[in-house]
């Protein structure tokens, strides 16, 4: 039973240190991402089209989607920015109202 537990345990490390994509490129993969949905709309658009017309409608359509992704992105961001800027003016209140209480 040991060794059993011994072996699981030495193959979720071996798993966990594979190299896998670095921060940057997790963040190009986020906001560059083609889903399937994404695909079918897209021959939707273009059927009856053109070779060269079909790729610049689907080059347009993958940009607006980028640019919408990125633009969420940024709104979680600053949110979360103003989340944790309120936590910090509230940690800060409670202190100095624990001073001015003594």
């Amino acid at each position: 039973m040991r060794r059993i537990f011994v072996v699981v345990i030495l193959v979720f490390f071996s798993i966990l240190s594979l190299p896998g994509p670095s921060l940057g490129q997790q963040a190009a993969v986020e906001v560059n991402r083609q889903t399937v949905f994404n695909d079918i709309t897209d021959f939707i658009a273009t059927v009856g089209e053109s070779a060269e017309e079909a790729k610049e409608i689907k080059a347009e359509r993958r940009a607006e989607r980028r640019e919408k992704r990125q633009r969420a992105k940024n709104r979680r961001k600053k949110k979360e920015m103003k989340r944790r800027m309120k936590e910090q003016q509230r940690i800060i209140m409670e202190k100095i109202n624990a001073r001015n209480s003594r």
